[in-house]
């Protein structure tokens, strides 16, 4: 028998051996999200209840099942997000385990008006939801995009079509750039408002959510300066010009994402879970030593908490009530819709008491306001057909990378409707976005092989001419 044979026992303790380490894996990723889970509870109950009471934070008298439930449903989330995300579609469906999934299960269990029938359907929902996401992911078709004509570099083209289109929101407003502080955020904001048209936000949304990010993140895998100066650039000069701090976010979260994911072929789920784990418990630590609630305000309210609170009153009021099937939006024509308002300002008004004020809360309480919870399982399969085109058309990129340049889309799909995110906030702009760079780097890739296969034949002719001689 041949040494380098392998017996079937060394097969086996190495299959062994594998199953050992993925079951390990699951262990790490599942201790991780449960530690988020209880940061994210904590961090709302000891920082952010009590001030914003009056925005929905009303205390709840919960029962201990209804939290076992919940916690199960979580651990089952934890499951379908998995351990490691080989595309960035998984990774981004872990990602939305943390801004979606685990603020709808958990909040609503201690805050709002939601009855114990309803919250159980709630997290039975929220589960299949995101096994639908799961499912529609992977349903994406296979099929080879057509190729950009070698005429000028794609990024290079995408990156000034970006500064054309920010120069265009400048001349449209007449607003000037100048840099806006946190506090005075709201002020720049009703000067966008009262300056802004239909034109001007599809252009913001489609270059920061879409273009912009794409190009952060891919500058950053290139180590290019120019091109993270325009997309990082271009993302902070959008919160100058509009007041909207989601695109100031936006841009750190892009950065963090590259600097640790990187080059990486895979995500590892467990380190999301830690990384925003990590953020809420530094939001509280700064909290805590500063004596207020302007980081976890900021961070943990903004991105996870308010969404998942507003979800509870979307699921408590549209239980009862008619629902608006689209007729607000896209299907206008088949009819008035049963509000004369959107569905977040109308649960604003019902709940905050304040006419006028936004509840915006995610797709899934978007879909139950159009359709129920029917709805939810629908807006869940549009998030997951995205998700799978967005593998498709960065099949050439490193997972890490476009998990970076999707974040700001990502947030987008936490705090508005599935369908407002594909025409307003970048959604379908970021596929083509991603085709055009992934494009770029396939381009470089080959000139690099073909640079390399040069370099090989000459050391090779080299080394057979000292050879003869």
């Amino acid at each position: 028998m041949s040494r380098f044979a392998v017996s079937p026992n060394a097969t086996g303790v190495s299959q062994f051996d594998d199953r050992i380490h993925l079951v390990g894996l699951r262990l790490i990723s599942a201790t991780c999200g449960a530690a988020l889970a209880v940061l994210l509870v904590w961090s709302v109950g000891r920082f952010i209840s009590g001030p914003f009471r009056y925005l929905g934070y009303t205390p709840r008298a919960w029962h201990w099942d209804e939290l076992v439930v919940a916690a199960i449903c979580a651990v089952l989330l934890f499951f379908i997000a998995g351990d490691r995300a080989e595309t960035p579609g998984r990774a981004g469906i872990a990602f939305l385990v943390v801004f979606v999934g685990l603020p709808v299960l958990l909040l609503p269990v201690f805050y709002g008006t939601i009855d114990r029938r309803t919250l159980a359907i709630l997290s039975l929902v929220v589960v299949v939801s995101f096994g639908i996401i799961r499912i529609f992911h992977c349903l994406a078709p296979m099929v080879s995009l057509p190729r950009i004509p070698d005429v000028f570099p794609p990024a290079l083209l995408l990156g000034l079509l970006s500064v054309a289109s920010l120069a265009l929101v400048i001349g449209l407003t007449g607003i000037s750039i100048d840099w806006v502080s946190l506090t005075n955020a709201y002020e720049q904001r009703d000067e966008y408002s009262a300056a802004s048209s239909s034109v001007v936000a599809y252009a913001l949304g489609w270059t920061g959510g879409g273009a912009l990010a794409a190009l952060a993140a891919y500058g950053y895998h290139l180590r290019s300066w120019f091109y993270m100066a325009i997309g990082f650039g271009g993302l902070v000069a959008i919160y100058m010009l509009t007041g909207y701090k989601s695109y100031l976010l936006g841009a750190a979260l892009v950065l963090v994402l590259a600097l640790i994911f990187g080059r990486s072929r895979e995500v590892r789920v467990w380190r999301v879970y830690l990384i925003f784990g990590g953020a809420i418990s530094a939001a509280g630590v700064m909290d805590w030593v500063t004596g207020s609630n302007f980081f976890t305000s900021l961070g943990v309210r903004r991105a996870f908490s308010t969404a998942g609170i507003n979800t509870g009153y979307f699921i408590d009021f549209f239980e009862k009530h008619p629902k608006y099937g689209l007729r607000h939006s896209v299907l206008s024509f088949m009819g008035e819709p049963p509000f004369s308002t959107s569905p977040a300002k109308l649960i604003g008004s019902v709940y905050y008491s304040q006419e006028g004020v936004a509840a915006n809360a995610n797709f899934l309480a978007d879909g139950m306001a159009n359709f129920g919870f029917g709805g939810m399982l629908g807006a869940s399969a549009v998030v997951g057909i995205w998700l799978g085109f967005v593998d498709l058309v960065a099949a050439e990129l490193p997972a890490g990378i476009v998990f970076a340049a999707i974040a700001v889309v990502l947030v987008a799909f936490s705090n508005t409707a599935s369908l407002t995110v594909l025409a307003t906030h970048g959604g379908a702009a970021s596929l083509i976005a991603l085709w055009i760079v992934g494009e770029d780097w396939r381009r470089r890739s080959v000139a690099m092989q073909s640079a390399e296969e040069v370099s090989g034949s000459s050391k090779l002719a080299q080394a057979g001419d000292a050879q003869t001689l």
